[in-house]
């Protein structure tokens, strides 16, 4: 089970999070970097995360970290780059065994928080910026990223809609940037990149493990402590209310199956203890196999291959995606306005909204059984005073009520309707 969460004050616009439990034989040290999400800066911020777990000055290659982290137990480091609201959250962490469990009585997690920091602070450069093979490598790399997400339809229609709900907002950027904008990059300008990461982006350090470590926090916190620092401001997100007309924009690819997402807004958004409301609401709308949108649009009348609704609470908006045949489309987009009318209305089964609950409440319980969602849990929440923990975002699930449902469904508001076409016939 985790305990109470201790919080520290290491440097300024650096916060420590020690997290006690006692359920894993393993700890786990992460860094985490919050920053707006810009144009002209994703890019560059979205491929460090990548660079500086490749390699380093201390860990020249590949197989000298590979080999580094077999002699520490088999330690595990990972990275990843993702978003948050308007923010950009880059996150570099590694997994090892507890010291209790040592044979030679060595400290690993102390050995694993230099190494963390070595790679942070220490990577492998030259006069024209970073390492090239390295740099090269992880830019391919980053590009085929971006280009798998393109090839995954279902993916890139979702990120084409939501960008049109939130555009003209930092969430519409993607969060590895543009695939221009990777293809340009330069050596000399991710090594800028780094520089001004370390010295402006809000950092948290989390450690999740059964007995506290205050080493571990002097090593990175000191790190961070020497430079001059000048902490970017880390805005609320902007919501938006839905737009007065609906937007209709479409792509045409070579595809035989086509893709209808519709972007709703609502004005439940951020830390308002409402967003529950608007959890229980989305599911049972378009979660589980107990869903209007599953049991109906897709089973009962056989319009899509698939069909489910899930929102974004922190910036107001909820998303259905679909797979449908084209002759399909205008009938799967009616059903879903009406199936959505029908919640409104209330004209649901107590059976379904129940088995809603106890399906979100199992998510979030299940949560707590590893270690990489506990610390997520921890990182998305670091700016929310009194952020609730997964049984305590349980309680407040079950106590959602019916008459709450139908409320919330009347604030969802149509805003975009997005369409993945096939060819044109010549």
């Amino acid at each position: 089970m985790v305990n109470e969460i201790k919080r520290f004050e290491l440097s300024d616009g650096v916060i420590g999070n020690f997290i006690p439990t006692t359920r894993f034989k393993t700890a786990r040290l992460s860094v985490s970097f919050y920053v707006p999400m810009r144009e002209d800066t994703a890019s560059a911020y979205a491929l460090l995360p990548f660079i500086l777990t490749g390699c380093g000055k201390e860990y020249p290659t590949s197989r000298i970290i590979s080999r580094t982290l077999d002699n520490l137990y088999n330690a595990a480091l990972a990275c990843e780059c993702t978003k948050m609201g308007d923010l950009q959250l880059l996150s570099v962490s590694i997994t090892c065994m507890e010291n209790k469990y040592a044979l030679d009585g060595s400290d690993i997690i102390l050995k694993c928080a230099n190494m963390l920091s070595s790679l942070i602070f220490n990577p492998l450069c030259d006069e024209g910026g970073f390492e090239e093979q390295n740099f090269e490598k992880e830019k391919r790399l980053m590009i085929e990223r971006i280009d798998s997400e393109i090839n995954n339809k279902r993916s890139y229609a979702l990120s084409r809609c939501v960008a049109e709900v939130c555009k003209g907002e930092p969430c519409s950027i993607p969060r590895y940037g543009s695939r221009q904008g990777q293809v340009e990059l330069t050596r000399g300008e991710l090594y800028a990149a780094w520089e001004t990461l370390l010295r402006t982006a809000y950092v948290r350090i989390g450690y999740l493990a059964s007995e506290e470590n205050e080493k571990v926090f002097d090593i990175l916190g000191k790190a961070f402590s020497d430079l001059d620092r000048k902490v970017v401001n880390i805005n609320n997100p902007i919501v938006s209310p839905a737009k007065e007309t609906v937007s209709q924009i479409h792509d045409r690819m070579p595809v035989k199956q086509g893709k209808l997402v519709l972007g709703f807004r609502t004005n439940i958004h951020g830390g308002d203890k409402d967003t529950y409301k608007v959890m229980v609401t989305t599911d049972l709308f378009g979660g589980g196999p107990y869903s209007r949108l599953f049991d109906n649009v897709r089973e009962k009348m056989s319009l899509c291959y698939y069909c489910a609704a899930r929102a974004n609470r922190g910036k107001g908006y909820m998303t259905v995606d679909s797979g449908v045949e084209f002759d399909n489309m205008d009938k799967t987009h009616n059903e879903i306005l009406n199936q959505l009318d029908i919640v409104c209305k209330g004209e649901f089964d107590d059976e379904a909204l129940a088995a809603s609950k106890r399906a979100l409440c199992d998510t979030f319980r299940g949560a707590e059984d590893s270690q990489p969602l506990i610390d997520r849990w921890h990182a998305d929440r670091l700016f929310v005073a009194d952020a609730p923990s997964p049984d305590e975002v349980a309680t407040l699930i079950n106590s959602v009520t019916k008459e709450d449902v139908i409320e919330t469904a009347k604030t969802f508001k149509l805003d975009t309707v997005y369409r993945l076409l096939g060819q044109e016939e010549k």
